[in-house]
This record gives C-alpha cells, structure tokens and sequence, in this order.
C-alpha cells in the first residue's frame, strides 16, 4: 500500500480554494497514492453537492523531471529560526524528537514548516466536512496542495475521521539542501507515532488505525515568489520505524 517513488517533481504554485465553513492520527497524513484516514467528522447530507466546486477548482499540477544536484550555498535565502521546545517526556505519551543543533537554519525552516502542516493536516482531518483550505496554502504546495485537498474532500464524502491527538515526530533525518527542477529543496524523513487514545471511524464506527508508526518523507521545497519553504510531496517510506 506503499506509492512508488515520486517522478513527477516539477511543482507549480497552486490557486487557493474558496473557503469552507468550519493529522491527528498517522492516516490523517495524504500521500501520493494512499487515501488518509480522517479525524471526527460531523457529516451532514449535502456534502456531495457541496464538494464538486472544490474538485473542479484543484486539480493536479503537470510535472517534469530532473535529478538532484548540490545546491549552492545560500540559494534560498537563511533566515533566523527558534527551535522547537522539547516537552517533557511521558510515560504514555510520544515526545517531538528535539531539534538537532547542527542543521542549518534552512535545514530548521524546513523542519517546523512540515510541523506546521501536520497540525494543519489535524485540524482539517478533525471535521472534513467544513475543513478551511487557507492555512494549507501557507505550508503546501502542487502538488500536495491539490492532494490533500481531494483526500479531505472524499473523508467527508464518507463520513471518515479520527480523534485521539496528532502524530507526533519521533526519529527525525534531515538531508542537505540540494536543487530539484531548478528549486531547492530539503527532504524531511521522520517517523510519526500516533497518540495512545488516537481513533479511526468511518460513519460512527470505528476502524483501524494500522501500525502506530510510520515513516513518512517529506520533499520540502523553497518557492521564490512567496520567499518561503512548503511541503510539495508527501509519501509513506517504511512501514515501521
């Protein structure tokens, strides 16, 4: 249930969707070729008609493909960042792996942008059916943009979520900023936990939420119109972690 590696890599900048009314769990996260596993959905009849705009308005950037190549030094710009808080370690609960002190500071922004989506992925997954798409747009791109939105829009189509908590980033490897397609970019590799209370339910019966870790690769990229790094691509890499 694993999608092949991505191609495809050529990202375009998406167009925001109108906004709606209204991860949690590791399925919450979409992937190339994988359909999340949503969080508490109040599903109303309706949804079907109310969705159709939003498949309509994003759909899947084209893409080409080139091979990565060292990026020079300082060709997204570095900005200063604060890292993440460490919280105090539970006996139930997974603990955020700290921040490393040797990245860089495009290593760090690239690390707390893919934080940020997770949260936002959360947010979403917990009521599909009046999910905001704005603050999407602020840590994705096309053409994980266009995928998430799509996958949330079918978790409320069938009346899928979960409840329990957001994952939470235990191993963490960050790469060297390299060039892809002209952009540079950071692969993020973590492995997500979820919560010991997280749930999976599909039309108020739940459902299984798999193995409570997953790897999952992050291709986060630097887009220069916005001088800012968003997630691009998101797939599953082992099943274990």
């Amino acid at each position: 249930m694993f999608p092949p590696p991505a191609v495809n890599r050529h990202i375009t900048s998406p167009s925001p969707l109108p906004r709606r009314n209204g991860l949690s769990a590791q399925d919450c996260l979409t992937t190339t070729n994988a359909t999340v596993r949503p969080r508490k959905s109040r599903f109303r009849a309706g949804v079907l008609l109310l969705v159709t705009g939003l498949l309509t308005a994003g759909g899947l950037a084209g893409c080409s493909s080139s091979p990565a190549e060292e990026a020079p030094s300082s060709f997204a710009p570095a900005t200063t960042q604060t890292p993440t808080a460490t919280p105090t370690p539970s006996a139930s609960w997974p603990v955020r792996i700290a921040d490393d002190p040797t990245w860089t500071a495009n290593q760090l922004a690239a690390v707390q942008v893919v934080d940020r989506y997770n949260e936002i992925r959360c947010i979403q997954a917990d009521d599909p059916v009046h999910a905001d798409f704005l603050p999407l747009i602020e840590v994705a791109t096309d053409p994980q943009y266009s995928i998430d939105v799509k996958n949330t829009i079918n978790m409320a189509n069938i009346g899928r979520y979960t409840q329990g908590g957001c994952i939470v980033p235990v191993k963490r490897m960050v790469a060297q900023e390299t060039v892809v397609s002209g952009r540079p970019e950071i692969e993020v590799r973590q492995c997500n936990e979820d919560p010991p209370d997280s749930k999976a339910f599909e039309n108020g019966v739940e459902v299984s939420l798999g193995n409570p870790r997953v790897e999952y690769v992050y291709n986060v990229q630097w887009l220069e119109t916005e001088q800012q790094w968003r997630v691009a691509l998101l797939t599953k890499g082992s099943t274990t972690c």
